[in-house]
């Protein structure tokens, strides 16, 4: 499908760049790498949080490199995104797959 070819080539260049940003490791760096994972966000729809454009690695990214310039509250803020992404990801499938494990 030239359309999943799409989505991976974007993916992979935005992906690539956000850690060429991270690695720089300056405020204005990590700044970017922030802007690109907050842009991954909004392309992705809510039914694919944590999945096709986001993956733990990338939030990962961004975290490290905010804990590691010493900016504890926005690699807390950055966690808390993937925490609810990964939150609503597991009650949609809990609503699709019909609840269960009680």
């Amino acid at each position: 499908n030239n359309n999943s070819n799409n989505n991976h080539e974007l993916l992979k260049n935005y992906t690539l760049s956000l850690n060429k940003h991270a690695q720089i490791a300056t405020y204005d760096s990590a700044t970017q790498a922030e802007k690109i994972l907050t842009l991954l966000e909004n392309k992705t729809t809510r039914r694919q949080k944590g999945g096709r454009y986001l993956n733990v690695i990338l939030y990962a990214t961004v975290i490290n490199v905010w804990a590691n310039l010493g900016n504890a509250n926005r690699a807390r803020g950055i966690l808390d995104r993937m925490l609810v992404g990964l939150e609503q990801r597991t009650e949609e499938q809990e609503v699709e797959g019909g609840g269960g494990g009680e």
